[in-house]
């Protein structure tokens, strides 16, 4: 479902919200897969959208530790 969510065409209703992507990271990060779910965090930034807040930075800086990229956890966070 996410793909196909992912893939639609621009101005598509199926095109994800910022709160369709967290619920994608979020669901991902509880299932462990946390590579999975910086996938999702990349994919919303390639896609335009913008985190909404402190939830969000909080949520990337999670995965980015899980995941074991804990050397640019915090650059990547700043620069949201």
């Amino acid at each position: 479902m996410y793909a196909q969510m992912r893939d639609a065409p621009p101005g598509s209703p199926m095109r994800p919200s910022v709160h369709a992507y967290t619920a994608a990271m979020r669901a991902a990060s509880e299932g462990g897969q946390w590579v999975r779910a910086l996938g999702v965090w990349e994919d919303m930034r390639r896609s335009g959208c913008q985190p909404t807040g402190k939830l969000d930075t909080h949520t990337h800086t999670h995965m980015c530790v899980r995941a074991g990229a804990r050397t640019n956890t915090h650059t990547r966070a700043r620069a949201l």
